[in-house]
């Protein structure tokens, strides 16, 4: 019974305290973005966006933080170069919620956590933009989201573009055991044809990838599909300035 009432808590929470935005068609944006951002996204995968100039967003679980867990660990030296290199830093909870699963009160507890964090560790920076771990979308947390927060970014697979919800962005996955390099290229053929913005997301970038990863060699080919094609590609924050201007 609570897979069935989880599918309408999530059908009805995208429904609810949208932010509708207008993305102009007559051009197109480009984001890369990473999900709970592990150290092979905050290393690996930063030199390879650095060498085309490219800044991407990394949503963060600070609790991650020198976790135990070596798939997950990263350090506050990793965080130090991204921002030294203009990549975004942004929120994906403290302890990856499960919104389905968390009260009111203890979202905000979390939440509140990741900001303290990371005001301790690096003062000069703020979150402004955010990802919803699983992609899980409640009415409850959309409703915190949309008002902490400049744009929430989910998983429904798409390009934005015309009217699209800032409180639940489209975004294309770049998991390397799912959506071959054939597959990204149509999808950036498509915007192309259809302008909007673009978003993509993954989490680790190595050898020994993850299901919801891929291997240095797949993550360079599509850097290489976007930066060829004199696209505008920057972080969330930035390519939102340029939107909402």
């Amino acid at each position: 019974m609570n897979k069935y009432i989880d599918k309408f808590r999530k059908k009805f929470g995208v429904m609810t305290h949208k932010k509708k935005f207008t993305i102009p068609s007559n051009k197109l944006y480009v984001s890369f973005t990473f999900d709970d951002a592990h150290q092979s996204a905050l290393n690996e995968a930063r030199k390879m966006l650095n060498e085309y100039n490219i800044k991407a967003t990394y949503y963060l679980c600070l609790s991650f933080l020198e976790s135990e867990e070596a798939q997950l660990k990263f350090d506050l030296e990793d965080l130090k170069k991204c921002t030294e290199d203009g990549h975004e830093l942004a929120c994906h909870t403290h302890s990856h919620l499960r919104f389905l699963r968390t009260e009111r009160n203890d979202i905000l507890k979390d939440l509140d956590l990741n900001k303290d964090l990371l005001k301790r560790i690096l003062p000069e920076i703020n979150f402004a933009n955010f990802s919803y771990p699983f992609g899980e979308q409640t009415y409850t947390a959309r409703g915190i989201i949309k008002d902490r927060f400049t744009s929430a970014r989910g998983i429904d697979h798409g390009i934005n573009c015309g009217e699209a919800d800032l409180n639940n962005l489209k975004a294309v996955r770049l998991y390397e055991n799912t959506h071959s390099i054939e597959q990204i290229e149509s999808i950036l053929s498509e915007a192309k044809n259809t302008g909007g913005w673009l978003i993509f997301y993954t989490h680790d970038v190595q050898d020994d990838f993850s299901r919801y990863g891929c291997s240095p060699t797949y993550f360079n080919k599509v850097v290489k599909l976007v930066a060829n094609q004199n696209i505008d590609t920057s972080t969330i924050k930035t390519t939102l300035k340029d939107i909402l201007k």
